[in-house]
């Protein structure tokens, strides 16, 4: 009887180290697909995005360029005929 019980318990042992290795296993797999098909798709919609972007134009007489606080950094516009830029002071 006890010979029985050791064999038992021996499958049992081995049934649930097998169980383990097809959970991982499966987990494996399943990121796997889900890479597999939602990276195209996502790479498609962020090329579209960066063309999207590409095709407009910005037009400004002067640019402003402000910190943290709101104090101009750099400024870059023209002054009647003249273009111009400054630096930090």
């Amino acid at each position: 009887m006890d010979s029985q019980i050791c064999a038992l318990a021996e499958r049992v042992a081995r049934l649930e180290k097998s169980n383990r290795a097809m959970k991982v296993i499966f987990a494996v797999m399943v990121l796997a697909v889900v890479a597999t098909t939602s990276t195209p798709r996502l790479l498609a919609r962020t090329v579209k995005k960066m063309a999207s972007l590409d095709a407009g134009t910005i037009t400004a007489q002067q640019i402003i360029l402000v910190d943290g606080t709101g104090h101009t950094v750099a400024w870059l516009g023209s002054g009647g005929n003249s273009a111009g830029c400054a630096g930090r002071k």
